[in-house]
């Protein structure tokens, strides 16, 4: 199974996301899931510079990342980007109707999936994420 680096807002809008809802469907199907954004009251104890060093080291550490969109973040956008220049997997996802950024929208290399229920992200992303770079159309946002 694939190491996942999953990417969600923090200091942005709160609750707008499924994130620790899609977080266990990973885990339960068996991905080994690097999600910060579970653990909030570590961060709480670290410094800007602690966070970055290890969310970058994660990041560089999985096989893909998937991204919480559904509520704007710098540091999410961060995250992709950073995923991208090291030529990570990376999908982002959001309920069905989210306004989404044309930089997430419009890059060939994202896969935007969007979701009625959470398991979708699991049930689509599974053949997306293995066997890796095994692209299942369906539900993706373009295609």
């Amino acid at each position: 199974m694939a190491t996942i680096y999953m990417a969600g807002s923090i200091r942005g809008e709160e609750g707008a996301g499924d994130y620790d809802e899609i977080v266990n469907l990973l885990r339960a199907a068996g991905h080994d899931v690097y999600a910060p954004c579970s653990d909030e009251a570590s961060e709480h104890k670290m410094t800007d510079r602690q966070i970055y060093d290890r969310d970058t080291q994660w990041i560089l550490a999985s096989d893909m990342l998937i991204a919480d969109v559904s509520a704007p973040s710098h540091g999410v956008g961060y995250e992709i980007s950073f995923a991208e220049s090291n030529g990570k997997v990376i999908i982002c996802v959001c309920p069905k109707g989210t306004s989404v950024s044309a930089m997430i929208n419009g890059n060939p290399d994202i896969k935007l999936l969007e979701y009625k229920h959470v398991a979708e992200i699991v049930e689509y992303g599974g053949f997306y994420i293995f066997p890796p770079k095994c692209i299942f159309s369906a539900g993706f946002r373009g295609e």
